[in-house]
């Protein structure tokens, strides 16, 4: 029933209120995320957003980046109906920005729900989005403050390391009244759970000494408990218009389109085509976990606003724009992703037997990923060696249990002719005792190097496979599988 005051105008009861205003406050929160940080009851919020969407006071969009597709809620303005037939948001620019950002969104709404779980009787008393160079995010509690930082796939270890060296440098200029503000709690938001893992690696290594949480946003698992530790002084208002600037091609694509589905195609689309340059509309399907449909109506797009390009061999690879957009988002200002994957230089370097093993190792990556394993590409890890050379691997895929347990796993695409030599110079970094992990190696490699790779692989925890057996057999499986251990039996159990 819609309750009119004197002059005839609909008037709002507390709960829609309080719903109207939260949904402001905490952009693109789902229902369960409004409940917990406005204190209300879950049915009662669902029935107060249904009444204030009818009135078009609040907005809803379908879309799901890490978790399930569901509604998530925005405050509506004024104007026309959007493309997508609801109200038009009341801050386009933060939701545009929030839309890209999505992963993060999700996460920073499940900590702060579990934070108010883990205490009954916790209350939120402020929420901001930040997107400064210190914090993401930040949440007052009523017994400690909680700040938020994303670790995106472009913060490598050595990057991760300065960030948390000038962490309280970079707090230090938020002085309230001659104090430093510091939360009691940094939350780290890494994007899959191989980001965790260097998260962990950095803190490890003493770097940051602080109360602190690690947040898996493909995962939705939190490392560390929720005991706030006291906060020091208050933080200023946030700056967001400052640190967001001008909407790029990506916010104009997003603010054009903000529609339901539309939205997680193209992220999940664009996020995958910038790990794995050149990889196939097949294998980024499954990479993507996006069905054809969608995948091309984002593909379409992203190409048009030339985010994306078509290579040479019909694969998709990320453009500059995009990338710059990424750099951006991942708070790496150095220009590597641009130089590492300049279109020239992909064109120039993916090509011949460069390509093919580039679409192998995708292809891989897919059956891999398809089987409900994290794959992520080589290039986001590099160890140097010393005299041993590089620890460089073509990629890492964690797998739930196997012949050395559950963890992540090393893989070598090799397509090379090997001999026993080169077979024992390739694994010559992952014998070396001063490697900062024990990671087991996978190595997939031509038919007639599988003995060569057993046999330099004695004493190593390593698998090896022929790459035409892994393009028709199993790769993962509870009743054999292609890879064969360094006593040349094979693997009957792995990663199922």
């Amino acid at each position: 029933m819609i309750v009119k005051n004197k002059s005839g105008r609909d008037t709002l009861n507390e709960t829609e209120r309080l719903i109207r205003e939260g949904t402001e406050r905490f952009s693109l929160a789902k229902a369960r995320n409004l409940a917990a940080l406005t204190g209300e009851d879950y049915r009662k919020c669902l029935a107060a957003l249904d009444r204030v969407m009818d009135r078009r006071l609040v907005g809803a969009m379908e879309v799901g980046m890490v978790q399930r597709q569901q509604s998530r809620y925005y405050r509506a303005g004024p104007g026309p109906a959007a493309e997508h037939g609801g109200p038009q948001p009341k801050h386009p620019r933060l939701i545009a920005a929030l839309l890209t950002r999505l992963a993060l969104v999700e996460s920073v709404f499940t900590v702060i729900e579990d934070a108010l779980a883990a205490k009954p009787g916790r209350r939120v008393l402020g929420f901001h989005w930040r997107f400064d160079p210190a914090v993401d995010a930040d949440v007052r509690f009523d017994d400690g403050w909680m700040a938020f930082k994303w670790s995106g796939i472009w913060q490598s270890r050595r990057l991760l390391i300065e960030y948390l060296e000038q962490l309280h440098d970079h707090l230090s200029t938020w002085n309230s009244r001659g104090r430093t503000p510091l939360p009691g709690t940094i939350c780290f938001v890494a994007s899959d759970a191989w980001q965790a893992e260097l998260v962990r690696r950095s803190v490890r290594a003493g770097n940051w000494a602080g109360p602190h949480l690690i947040h898996t946003a493909t995962t939705g698992e939190t490392a560390g408990n929720y005991d706030l530790a006291p906060s020091v002084g208050k933080p200023p208002r946030p700056d967001i218009k400052r640190w967001l600037g001008k909407p790029d091609r990506l916010d104009r694509l997003v603010q054009r389109l903000m529609t339901h589905e539309a939205v997680t195609a193209l992220m999940r689309a664009v996020t995958t085509i910038e790990q794995w340059p050149t990889v196939s509309k097949a294998n980024l399907r499954k990479l993507s976990r996006l069905n054809g449909k969608l995948l091309n109506a984002a593909l379409a797009e992203l190409v048009e606003c030339e985010l994306v390009w078509l290579t040479s061999n019909g694969g998709y690879a990320p453009d500059r724009d995009w990338l710059s957009i990424a750099a951006r988002r991942d708070r790496v200002w150095s220009g590597r992703p641009s130089q590492l994957f300049h279109r020239k230089k992909i064109e120039e370097y993916y090509a011949g037997r460069i390509l093919a093993h580039e679409t192998g190792l995708a292809a891989l990556a897919a059956k891999l990923s398809d089987a409900g394993c994290e794959v992520v590409p080589g290039w986001r890890w590099r160890e140097d060696m010393g005299s041993l050379g590089q620890l460089a691997p073509d990629a890492m895929f964690h797998v739930p249990q196997g012949p050395f347990g559950a963890g992540w796993h090393y893989v070598e695409y090799e397509l090379s002719q090997t001999s026993p030599q080169e077979a024992r110079h390739k694994l010559r970094p992952y014998r070396s005792p001063s490697r900062s992990d024990d990671f087991p190696l996978l190595v997939a490699t031509r038919r007639k190097a599988v003995k060569h790779y057993i046999k330099a692989g004695q004493g190593m925890r390593v698998l090896v496979a022929a790459v035409e057996d892994l393009r028709r057999g199993k790769a993962i499986g509870d009743a054999g599988t292609v890879w064969k251990a360094t006593d040349g039996q094979p693997v009957q159990r792995f990663g199922a």
